[in-house]
């Protein structure tokens, strides 16, 4: 605890003295939440994301205790506690091939539980093969209708796979449409 309470003061003290905005930023399970430390973190401007796959089958898939237990619990009661301060907190969702059936349903149980902000990314290390890609892509399908269910009904909702594409063909910048974006590294 030492060490993380004396990180935590060189951050402070960086940002008084410092000319730029410091930002801090973690992603965590949530287990360890409790309302004292949501509301540090909340009165201290420290962002963070909570890493949680969406049901309880899919979250114990691949985030189980030490002890081979359920996680799911502690992790849930640990996003509440923090939607209750912040409802701008984000879900990080990894999809593997064992939990990508699950996609959808997960989107829609963590929206339910407050969540708006959602990344969601498939685990590239995975052992993916062409059924678990194409389950991936009927459930990103199913996430896809369900946003636009979400924002016809006027509930808010991000996700980050969606909404950097949409916003990409929004702000169309003169390229051709399926044509790589660039990134314009070393640009003039």
């Amino acid at each position: 605890r030492a060490q993380y309470a004396a990180a935590i003061a060189d951050f402070d003290h960086a940002r008084t003295i410092a000319d730029v905005d410091i930002r801090f930023h973690l992603i965590t399970n949530g287990t360890l939440l409790t309302d004292d430390r949501v509301d540090y973190l909340y009165r201290n401007g420290i962002d963070y994301t909570i890493s949680l796959d969406g049901t309880r089958e899919a979250h114990d898939f691949e985030r189980k205790t030490a002890d081979g237990r359920s996680s799911f619990d502690a992790v849930m009661a640990g996003a509440r506690r923090a939607l209750a301060v912040d409802p701008y907190l984000k879900a990080n969702m990894v999809v593997t091939p064992r939990t990508a059936r699950h996609l959808s349903e997960g989107v829609r149980l963590l929206r339910e539980t407050g969540f708006r902000y959602f990344d969601i990314a498939p685990d590239f290390g995975a052992d993916w093969d062409v059924r678990s890609f194409a389950i991936l892509r009927k459930q990103y399908g199913k996430v896809a209708d369900y946003y636009v269910e979400c924002h016809r009904r006027g509930t808010k909702i991000t996700i980050t796979l969606l909404d950097d594409k949409i916003r990409a063909h929004a702000l169309h910048d003169g390229r051709e449409p399926g044509s790589p974006s660039a990134c314009d590294a070393g640009g003039a």
